[in-house]
């Protein structure tokens, strides 16, 4: 649950994401009140494992998660993507604490897998990232 209090303050605090989504910003899956002609993004932990230092027992946890850019557009969900995931963007490369939790590292994994709903008419950029953080 860390990982998601951290990412969650990481994104909301990023003027670059807020600029798109506003206050579209939801851990786990994306609530059926935001209508696909929003912008939004969802995210969510996909794994877990404590991270052994020297052979010991570490306080440091490294997950993975997906965050999911949601937009009625192609080109919006890329821009989404790009301002999560891109060159100086909110995540990559982060390091401080957010939300209370000490984040030692943030890698970004893939870029952005471009996705698309066809029952909603929804373009979904899926972005996957490792966080190193202090459990």
């Amino acid at each position: 649950m860390s990982s998601e209090i951290a990412l969650y303050a990481i994104l909301s605090g990023a003027a670059g994401v807020t600029a798109l989504v506003s206050t579209e910003i939801h851990p786990g899956i994306l609530p059926q009140s935001v209508a696909i002609t929003q912008s939004a993004i969802s995210f969510r932990q996909v794994s877990d494992a404590a991270v052994g230092k020297f052979g010991a027992d570490s306080d440091l946890t490294r997950a993975r998660l997906q965050i999911d850019c949601w937009a009625n557009k192609y080109d919006k969900a890329r821009a989404i993507a790009k301002a999560v995931a891109g060159k100086n963007s909110a995540v990559r490369r982060y390091s401080g604490t957010a939300g209370g939790v000490v984040v030692q590292n943030i890698t970004v994994l893939n870029g952005g897998t471009d996705l698309y709903e066809p029952d909603t008419g929804a373009h979904h950029i899926a972005v996957d990232i490792q966080m190193d953080f202090e459990a």
